[in-house]
């Protein structure tokens, strides 16, 4: 008897443990997609004011460029690419 409730109780833990376990792993991926997809509408917002500045400042398209390539917009870009 105590033989077969050995089995249940592992049986229990692992099921547990397994089911903790896919559980705390998908909560992991929304966060994670939750934080990428903010840091998308967050670029999407610089996007917009960064286009009305460069088209108000620059002439050529080497400056705007040169001016990006100085700041740090273009590295977040390489960021949320992975």
């Amino acid at each position: 008897m105590s033989e077969i409730q050995e089995k249940i109780t592992i049986t229990v833990a692992l099921t547990l443990f397994f089911v903790i376990f896919i559980t705390a792993f998908s909560f992991t991926q929304l966060f994670m997609v939750n934080n990428r997809n903010t840091n998308l509408y967050n670029l999407a917002e610089q996007n917009s004011k960064l286009t009305e500045f460069v088209s108000g400042s620059f002439t050529e398209p080497e400056e705007a460029l040169a001016y990006l390539k100085d700041t740090d917009y273009l590295k977040k870009f390489e960021e949320l690419q992975g």
